[in-house]
């Protein structure tokens, strides 16, 4: 067998192992939880919430996030970014942590275990309570 043929054949051995750990180490990981959509707002402190959006928006890259809450034009819209974390306690709940970019703004929720319900807080001048149901449902997974 001469040099080249050796160079070639461990080369080949080299990459198609790197290859396998990357494929195995991969196959531990998991998605972050769907989150993005639209979804309906209740906020629970009544006419202190009247000039908040009864809908909020969430932007998802993997456990990235981008809700936005549009108010009326006058007042302009509410962007917060954040992430998505899911707790390793429990059934797999999933906690959002978001801030706006000049940190008036601060929200943090949690996801329910049907991916259909957030319930959470939203601290600005004043804070809000609030629960929020997703309009669509997600998207179905395949397999």
């Amino acid at each position: 067998m001469s040099k080249t043929h050796a160079t070639y054949i461990a080369m080949v051995a080299v990459f198609g192992l790197g290859l396998w750990g990357i494929l195995r180490v991969g196959a531990t990981l998991q998605a972050a939880k769907y989150v993005a959509g639209d979804w309906r707002v209740r906020w629970s402190n009544g006419s202190a919430s009247q000039h908040l959006p009864d809908r909020l928006t969430i932007e998802q890259s993997g456990r990235y996030l981008t809700v936005t809450l549009r108010r009326p034009e006058s007042m302009g819209p509410i962007r917060l970014r954040g992430e998505l974390r899911t707790s390793n306690v429990g059934q797999g709940r999933s906690d959002l942590t978001l801030a706006s970019s000049d940190g008036r703004w601060n929200m943090t929720a949690t996801l329910d275990e049907t991916n259909q319900l957030l319930s959470g807080h939203l601290a600005a001048p004043q804070s809000y309570d609030w629960q929020a149901r997703r309009i669509l449902a997600p998207p179905a997974a395949s397999h």
